[in-house]
């Protein structure tokens, strides 16, 4: 066994004898004299001395499994607390039904149906699972990683949903309005799109974010639906001048417009079919707090305060 200086530490040394510790082929530590030869000065001779016991570290003898346990109890912990969890249905705060277990036959699990099943199962009872969703999605955003879950953290507490392409659903969505005018004949058609909250709210997003495309789909649609005859209400210009007013056209949580952003598009819409639109005064406001909409749902940002609703 070779030992390295450092594995040897010198405790006297003079000129007949010399006493040091290192350790023996079973890993102990062990105290060593070497004293020189009286017929030969140059030959040495190690002894152990026989009075000595090795030398044992009875504390870290101890702790070396300290890892090693912590780990399995930690494995086997979140075993039982995931066998005797209770299962929910539906999750609340994801507003969404959860993966129940899957049936166990010869067919699912020879064509793997019921691996893939029971990874969804797990993943979605896994214990405290809002707790880690959660840690997940603030630690991409103290990392920098705004939007990983496909929506934004952004300022005044919304929560915005990254922009998506969807040049290929657009041109399809419009094609299928335009075959549905050309069935209806002579019935007029009109047609209004509401504007993303990324595009309206653009001052509520990150410094760094992706670009939402609304004028492009917008003038697309314009100019394909007018060429075949039908009425496009575009509400970007209505929207921009409301919001920049103070107007909470969009909900915090949520992607789909407030009762007021619903408000404004009506009024357009009449405007446009040459209807009168019931004045906003003659109407009864009712208000329901504590609500939190889809895009919570999916961000994992918990601490996002809720929105409240207002039912005209």
């Amino acid at each position: 066994m070779k030992h390295t200086p450092q594995s040897i530490q010198n405790i006297i040394e003079n000129d007949k004898t010399r006493v040091f510790s290192k350790e023996d082929d079973n890993g102990k530590t062990r105290i060593y004299r070497t004293e020189r030869d009286g017929k030969d000065p140059m030959a040495l001779s190690a002894k152990i001395y026989a009075d000595s016991e090795p030398v044992v570290n009875k504390e870290s003898g101890k702790l070396r499994f300290l890892p090693a346990f912590l780990f399995l109890a930690f494995i086997f912990g979140l075993a039982i607390w995931f066998i005797f969890n209770p299962k929910l249905d539906y999750s609340s705060s994801e507003k969404r039904y959860l993966q129940k277990f899957p049936e166990v036959t010869v067919q699912s699990v020879s064509s793997g149906k019921f691996g893939e099943e029971f990874e969804s199962y797990f993943a979605d009872h896994f214990p405290a699972r809002n707790l880690w969703v959660g840690f997940n999605a603030y630690y991409a955003l103290g990392t920098g990683n705004n939007g990983a879950a496909g929506v934004y953290n952004c300022s005044d507490g919304y929560l915005i949903n990254k922009p998506v392409p969807t040049e290929n659903s657009v041109e399809k969505n419009l094609s299928a309005i335009v075959d549905f005018k050309q069935n209806l004949g002579k019935i007029p058609v009109t047609v209004m799109l509401a504007p993303s909250t990324g595009y309206i709210a653009n001052d509520k997003l990150p410094m760094i974010h992706d670009r939402y495309n609304d004028d492009r789909y917008f003038n697309t649609a314009k100019r394909t639906l007018e060429e075949n005859g039908m009425t496009f209400v575009d509400l970007r210009e209505s929207f921009k001048q409301a919001y920049s007013g103070g107007e909470q056209l969009y909900y915090r949580t949520d992607h789909h417009w407030t009762t007021a952003g619903a408000y404004l598009g009506y009024t357009k819409l009449c405007e446009s079919l040459g209807k009168k639109p019931i004045e906003k005064s003659a109407l009864n406001v009712e208000i329901y707090p504590n609500f939190y909409g889809t895009t919570y749902s999916t961000s994992g940002f918990w601490l996002t305060e809720p929105d409240e609703i207002q039912v005209w």
